[in-house]
């Protein structure tokens, strides 16, 4: 059964992430969010091939799908959603790499709901459009993002909601030793 989150039946999310690495690790609290404000959700990440293995560090399962650095553009998002099962029924869309592909990717994988940044041309492939100056690269940002989009505060996120030692260790070489000894991923 499918939760009803801000005025939306979901059930499966689809995230284009960026497609660097600094920017990548910084979604890692996003996604925690998302999974704090609706468990039950099925995640699914698209990114760059190379950094597929990142998101295995995430303390929950999702599914990822990892293109070439020749597919990370128009032709190559479209012909990734028509050629992969899983990606049908897409309830809602986040594009946090902000380029006119991934834009793009929400409207090729038919989803419902596709939030982005209301800027450029590519603004016209969402349909929840946040609205922001600056491009998007800290972990404030993208958990601006889900503020913006649920209309609550997405608080503090704590790591040992989801995480038990072992993988707290595993997940240590992404966080500063301060946030890990802390336990959590603040949005401060």
């Amino acid at each position: 059964e499918p939760k009803r989150l801000a005025g939306i039946d979901m059930k499966k999310v689809l995230v284009a992430t960026p497609s660097d690495e600094t920017r990548a690790l910084q979604t890692f609290a996003f996604f925690c969010g998302l999974k704090n404000i609706a468990p039950e959700l099925k995640i699914s990440i698209v990114a760059p091939r190379e950094l597929v293995p990142l998101y295995w560090y995430l303390p929950f399962s999702v599914d990822t799908y990892g293109l070439d650095k020749e597919e990370w553009d128009f032709l190559g998002m479209h012909k990734f959603t028509k050629n992969t099962r899983g990606l049908f029924n897409i309830d809602l869309f986040f594009d946090l790499e902000d380029i006119f592909a991934t834009a793009y990717l929400g409207v090729s994988a038919g989803a419902t709901t596709r939030v982005g940044i209301n800027r450029g041309l590519k603004k016209y492939f969402y349909n929840k459009r946040i609205l922001r100056n600056k491009i998007l690269k800290t972990e404030e940002d993208y958990l601006e993002i889900l503020r913006n989009f649920f209309q609550k505060s997405v608080g503090e996120i704590r790591l040992g909601k989801f995480m038990d030692e072992e993988s707290k260790r595993r997940f240590n070489p992404f966080l500063s030793q301060e946030k890990v000894e802390n336990n959590n991923i603040t949005n401060n």
